[in-house]
């Protein structure tokens, strides 16, 4: 009797330092590493998915840029267009290629390093506002310089000979690329009440250097 007391006892011990025991007890760590050879051919199998990726990737960058150089170039173009096609609308005189040669000497001339080829070379009657006295009382510099009276001008003409050249060379900033180039020289303003000029040496109305009268 005292035998089988004794034995429920260890039992009845054994079941309380059961769950004791089994939250105390180290866990056995099943995870494992990589080996050598599985990172080796891990980081083979990566570069062959990764490299095709970087070089598209590459690729479409450089179209991405070449598209935006592209776009760019044909805003300044048709920007350029739609200046000289409002230049034109103010044309009096247009030269062909004849009236071009006759007049080659008075134009831009190439030089050792710049080849200027004239292109469109024409008259145009060019609106200067607030530029002519109203009468003989009004000083003259009241209608030159950049802020003219309003109330004591008048708005005035000149005619301006205008061309537009390919200039290749010659560029520190261009290099060897082809540009065009505007040339424009004008006549002066001149008073309505005894036909001198406004301002010779105001550039907003005066005449230009090699103007011929």
């Amino acid at each position: 009797m005292v035998i089988v007391v004794v034995v429920n006892k260890i039992i009845n011990q054994l079941k309380f330092l059961s769950p004791i025991l089994s939250q105390s007890s180290p866990k056995v760590n099943k995870n494992k590493g990589f080996t050598m050879i599985e990172l080796i051919v891990g980081m083979f199998i990566a570069t062959l998915v990764i490299t095709p990726m970087l070089a598209m990737a590459n690729n479409m960058l450089r179209t991405d840029r070449r598209e935006q150089a592209r776009s760019t170039s044909e805003d300044e173009l048709q920007i350029a267009l739609e200046y000289i096609s409002r230049d034109l609308q103010q044309a009096v005189y247009i030269y062909d290629q004849t009236g071009v040669n006759a007049i080659s000497t008075q134009l831009p001339q190439s030089t050792a390093n710049t080849t200027i080829t004239p292109v469109l070379v024409f008259w145009k009657r060019k609106l200067i506002e607030d530029s002519v006295p109203v009468n003989r009382t009004v000083n003259s510099n009241q209608c030159s310089g950049n802020s003219p009276n309003e109330d004591l001008c008048n708005d005035g003409f000149v005619y301006a000979l205008v061309g537009y050249f390919l200039i290749e060379g010659g560029s520190d900033i261009w290099s060897d690329t082809a540009r065009i180039g505007r040339f424009e020289i004008q006549d002066g303003v001149t008073r309505t009440d005894n036909n001198q000029f406004v301002d010779e040496d105001d550039s907003r109305v005066g005449i230009d250097d090699g103007f011929k009268i």
